[in-house]
Formats: structure tokens, C-alpha cells, sequence
């Protein structure tokens, strides 16, 4: 033998042990008689067909559902007068078809919906059947070529662990569990087809979907347990995360703000551990809260009711929902801090998706911060070493050596709305420089990094700059809203001027075009984030 292996592989294979059906053995002993044993006489009624896999028309993938009949059947085919055309050796025979969803799905998957809602007596033969890969059908033995997979639900499960014959079916079936998601991204994925589907009844602005999956998430996930971290700055970590931040921890590696460096490079190391923390344990994640079922009825619901659905119907609608204790049984959890508390859900999910609008508001303002921070902070430094030690600096351009400039000075701290002493802010500032050349000796230095809290209070007067043109909106807004909505039909002229008009249009048109809002979805949350914000 020269290929061991190829011989080895025929013979665990499905055609070394398989063989013909009892009908099809009987046609082509018949046939080899009639022919006198020529082997090749008899493969001349063999036509080779295509074989399609089609889910719609049953063709090796087949879906049974729960109900009360038998999955594979017989029926005697030899009175059937088409047949009369067969070779005389073959109308003697008692021939029999087999048919059923089991006989559909050879060659290919049979799936079992629901199976466990369906009497113990309809699948029993199931027993038998996955260990030899026969089907006996009134005495006549089948060969299937099948994957079987079944679904269940948890309740079901556990009611059929309390029957005498679950032990049987144990060791012949392979348990998986496919708890809900919770990737709220993935979810979104869910709903993207039935959301196309409604395109022409309603739109779905930007964030609405994300903050519905949000909820529906939320409701699935566990509080940390800090006996499952027995590191002590790794417990502190994730059990100090509320689920909002575990959600997005788990969807987007996202991590909180408040966490320091070292934190946040622990808590990404150990992502596997805050995953796998509940699932050896019988209230696993994702076993409870809202289904994608729900998910799709709520979808129909809001689409019915909106033609513009900005995340702020969908809090709304979610804010009766949690009233419904009898339809839902996650809003009859115990809370855990943040966790299983519907209320605290939607008071995050405004908080983060206000945060997302309101960074998307203040990009479309128009204004830009163009200070480059690290040669800002370098400047202010430099001119404050110099102040404070009486020399001189290098002008960049002229080359010449000059005082320090003061007015510069002034002009930054007050940038940073500086409120403590200025003089001991700034021996604050140089004492730290020179402890950082100390400790990092060759270093070169990046202002950036060793002032950070500077960059954050440039920022921080930057968003105040931004924050004072929103609020100058909010005395037009609703002027404009009329313009727009056309009540103004009598053509009276409002007190917008068009240098305000042509600033809220600009705002809503930036929206539009960089984010993908429609101008009512915009204008509607630019109101409301103007009422929550400012």
C-alpha cells in the first residue's frame, strides 16, 4: 500500500461503511439479475442530478417545528401508474418512498425548533439514531448523513432535567449555550434589516438604535462580584465600573476616563476575566433581559408612532416600559448599585448619548481651536523661567535676546482661568520641570506630558467659548423652529436677524452633512440638548 493514510481516511469515512437504501438495493439486485450480473449494464439507470442546499424549498436544510407528528414516513410507490414505464424486472417489486423533513434534510442540517416543546415520544427515536446514523422506518433501516442541532430555552431545559430519560439523551447530545448578546454593537446588527425595511415610515437618526441596545444590554449583565478578582487593584477597578462602562468595556475596549494609566492598562490585560466572569455559573450573563424579539416589537411600535426617532423617544418609550413589572421579569430584579435598575439605565444612556451629541454640537459650531498645545505650553513656560530668574529669552525669528513677555503671560493664565496666586503657580510649575529633569535625566522633554492638567484647562476654555455661542443660540431657536416649520405663513417678520439665522442654519447644515442627520432630527436635539445642558 503506498498511501496508508488515504486508506485509513476511506475507511472512517461515510462511503466505506455506508451502503444502498433497502429500496434502491432491491432495484439494483433486480436489475444486476435481469442484466446476468454485468455490473455495468446496471450503472446505464443511474442519472447523476445537481444537488442544491435550499432552506426554502427543504433540499438538505430543514427546519422542524414544534408539532405533534412523526419526522420521516413510508408510502408504497409501486401502484403508482407512473411507474408503469419501469423495466418489467422491476414492476414486481413492492417499492416504498420515504419521505419527511428527517429524509428532506439528508446530506445536509436538520434543525429541531423549540424541540423540547415537543412530546418526549416524537424525537425519541433520536436516541437510537445518533449513535448509529440509521433511521429504522417499519423494519426498512436508513442510513442519514445529518448534522442535528436542536433549540431550546432555559426553562425548558431545566423542566426536561427532572425527566427519568434526560440521562439518555445527555450522553448523545453536545450542549451550547447562546446566551443574548452583549456587544451592543453586534445587537445593532440584529435590527439593521428590519430598520431598511421601515426606511420609508420612519427614520432612525443617528445614536437611536445605539441607545435602544444600550438598554437592552444593560439589562443583561451582572454587577462584578469582587470574590471572582482576588488582585486587589484589579477588583477595585471592575467592580467600580457602572454597566454603562462595562457595556462599552466589552463592545469598544472603552475605558473611563477617571481611571489613571497603570489602571487602564490593568483592566485591558484582565478583559478575557471581566468576559468569563459569570460563565460557570447558573445566572450567567445574557441569560436574562430583554430578547431580540422584544427588541423588534419596540421598533415597530416607535416607527409607527415617529417619522423622526432621535434617541430621545426611544428614553421616553423606555421610561413606560420599565413601569411594565408584570410583562418583564429583569424589572423584578434585586438592584446592585447601578445594576439591574432600569431607572439608572436610562439616566446613563441620556448622560452618554448627550455627551456624544453635544461633542458633535460643538464640532459643527464652525469655531476651531488652532493653538497648538505643546508649543503653547512650551512658550509659557519658557517666558515664566525667565521672569522668575531675571533672564533673557532667544526671540525664534529675530534671533536677538529679549525680556519675557509678560503681556503673554497674563493672556494664557487667564486662558485657564487661573484663580490662585500667580506668583505661586508659577514656582509651582518650575519646581515640577526641574523635578522631572532630575528623574529623567537625557530625556527630552514634551511640555504635553509633564503638564497635562494645562491642556486639560486650555480645553476646558475652549469648551467655554463654544458653550457661550450655544447659549446665544438658545435665544433664537425657537424662532427659527417657526421659520422652518412654516407657521410663519403670513409672512410677519420674527426678531432672528439673518446673521442668526444664517449661524443656526450653518450649525443644523453642519450636522447633516458630518453626521448624517436629517435638519428636523437636528433641530430637535439641538433643543433638547440646550434645554439639559445649557
Amino acid at each position: 500500500i503506498e498511501k496508508p493514510d488515504l486508506l485509513d481516511s476511506v475507511r472512517k469515512s461515510y462511503l466505506y461503511k455506508g451502503d444502498l437504501s433497502k429500496r434502491n438495493r432491491m432495484i439494483y439486485d433486480a436489475l444486476l439479475k435481469n442484466y446476468k450480473g454485468k455490473h455495468s449494464e446496471v450503472l446505464k439507470h443511474i442519472r447523476i442530478e445537481r444537488f442544491n442546499v435550499s432552506k426554502r424549498y427543504s433540499s438538505a436544510a430543514v427546519t422542524i417545528e414544534p408539532q405533534i407528528h412523526v419526522d420521516a414516513r413510508m408510502q408504497q410507490i409501486t401502484m403508482d401508474k407512473r411507474l408503469a414505464s419501469l423495466p418489467p424486472s422491476l414492476q414486481s417489486l413492492n417499492l416504498f418512498s420515504l419521505q419527511g423533513e428527517v429524509v428532506l434534510a439528508n446530506r445536509g442540517i436538520l434543525e429541531y425548533s423549540d424541540l423540547l416543546k415537543r412530546p418526549l415520544d416524537t424525537y425519541k427515536y433520536l436516541l437510537m439514531t445518533m449513535e448509529t446514523s440509521n433511521i429504522n422506518l417499519q423494519g426498512i433501516l436508513t442510513e442519514l448523513d445529518i448534522f442535528f442541532v436542536g433549540t431550546s430555552n432555559e426553562i425548558h431545559l431545566a423542566a426536561f432535567k427532572q425527566h427519568p430519560d434526560f440521562n439518555s439523551f445527555k450522553g448523545r447530545f453536545n450542549f451550547v449555550r447562546v446566551p443574548y448578546l452583549l456587544n451592543f454593537i453586534e445587537e445593532q446588527k440584529i435590527y439593521e434589516d428590519q430598520i431598511l425595511g421601515l426606511a420609508d415610515t420612519s427614520v432612525l437618526e443617528p445614536h437611536s438604535l445605539e441607545a435602544l441596545c444600550l438598554f437592552a444590554v444593560l439589562t443583561r449583565l451582572r454587577s462584578p462580584q469582587s470574590k471572582n478578582y482576588p488582585e486587589k487593584k484589579l477588583n477595585t477597578i471592575v467592580t467600580s465600573m457602572n454597566p454603562l462602562e462595562k457595556a462599552r468595556f466589552i463592545a469598544e475596549d472603552y475605558m473611563p476616563d477617571r481611571l489613571d494609566s497603570e489602571s487602564k492598562q490593568i483592566l485591558k490585560q484582565h478583559k478575557e476575566e471581566v468576559l468569563s466572569e459569570f460563565e460557570y455559573e447558573n445566572l450567567y450573563e445574557g441569560k436574562f433581559g430583554i430578547s431580540p424579539r422584544d427588541m423588534k416589537n419596540i421598533i415597530y411600535k416607535l416607527t409607527n408612532r415617529h417619522e423622526n426617532m432621535t434617541f430621545v423617544e426611544i428614553l421616553d418609550y423606555l421610561q413606560k416600559l420599565i413601569l411594565k413589572k408584570n410583562e418583564y421579569d429583569f424589572l423584578n430584579m434585586t438592584p446592585q448599585a447601578d445594576y439591574h435598575h432600569p431607572a439608572r439605565f436610562i439616566a446613563l444612556i441620556k448622560e452618554f448619548c448627550l455627551d456624544q451629541f453635544d461633542h458633535e454640537l460643538r464640532d459643527s459650531l464652525g469655531m476651531i481651536d488652532d493653538r497648538s498645545y505643546e508649543d503653547y505650553i512650551k512658550k509659557y513656560i519658557e517666558n515664566v523661567n525667565a521672569m522668575i530668574k531675571g533672564e533673557k529669552i532667544k526671540n525664534p525669528y529675530t534671533g536677538k535676546y529679549e525680556d519675557s513677555d509678560e503681556y503673554f503671560i497674563k493672556e494664557f493664565e487667564k486662558n485657564i482661568s487661573l484663580k490662585e496666586d500667580p506668583k505661586t503657580f508659577r514656582s509651582h510649575l518650575i519646581s515640577k520641570l526641574g523635578a522631572f529633569f532630575l528623574d529623567n535625566p537625557g530625556v527630552k522633554i514634551v511640555y504635553t506630558d509633564v503638564f497635562p492638567e494645562l491642556i486639560q484647562r486650555l480645553k476646558e476654555s475652549f469648551r467655554n467659548e463654544q458653550k457661550k455661542v450655544i447659549q446665544g443660540l438658545t435665544k433664537n431657536i425657537v424662532f427659527y423652529e417657526a421659520e422652518v416649520s412654516g407657521k410663519n405663513v403670513d409672512k410677519v417678520s420674527t426678531p432672528l436677524s439673518e446673521e442668526n439665522r444664517k449661524q443656526i442654519e450653518n450649525v443644523v447644515n453642519n450636522l447633516v452633512e458630518r453626521y448624517k442627520y436629517t435638519p428636523q432630527g437636528a433641530l430637535t436635539l439641538l433643543k433638547y440638548t440646550i434645554k439639559e445642558r445649557y
